[in-house]
């Protein structure tokens, strides 16, 4: 007689099991990426093109005078610090969620999760989605 061990019903359920273990820890290993605090931008830019966190409060926000960019920037030195870019194509599921996101954002403290883009040597990220900026308090 053949024991349990033995079937193979037990060893496909057993080979099963173990794939949906390595599965799972891969998943979880794919969604790790660095955290860092906005207030280093020579850090973050070192990150270009890489998904990131960063973390930071939003002190300082602009409209573009064309209106087709929101600004939400982690200092008042905007022309040195790390900026989250909002284009007026992905606003709308800003509006039904948060609402304007220059007025929504300000004083916040953010978590903003994106690829680090640097622009005219500065570094940002663009976000198309509210879910991708995560306000803390």
């Amino acid at each position: 007689m053949r024991s349990i061990y033995e079937s193979s019903l037990f060893k496909v359920l057993a080979l099963t099991a173990v794939l949906v273990v390595v599965g799972a820890l891969s998943v979880h290993a794919a969604e790790t990426v660095p955290h860092m605090m906005g207030g280093d931008p020579k850090l973050i830019a070192q990150f270009e093109g890489q998904k990131v966190e960063v973390e930071g409060v939003i002190v300082d926000t602009h409209i573009a005078k064309s209106g087709k960019v929101r600004f939400l920037n982690f200092s008042q030195d905007w022309k040195n610090s790390f900026t989250v870019v909002i284009f007026t194509g992905d606003l709308d599921e800003f509006m039904k969620q948060v609402g304007e996101p220059t007025r929504y954002y300000l004083g916040k403290r953010v978590i903003v999760t994106g690829k680090i883009k640097v622009y005219q040597g500065r570094p940002e990220i663009i976000v198309k989605r509210p879910d991708k900026i995560k306000v803390l308090f």
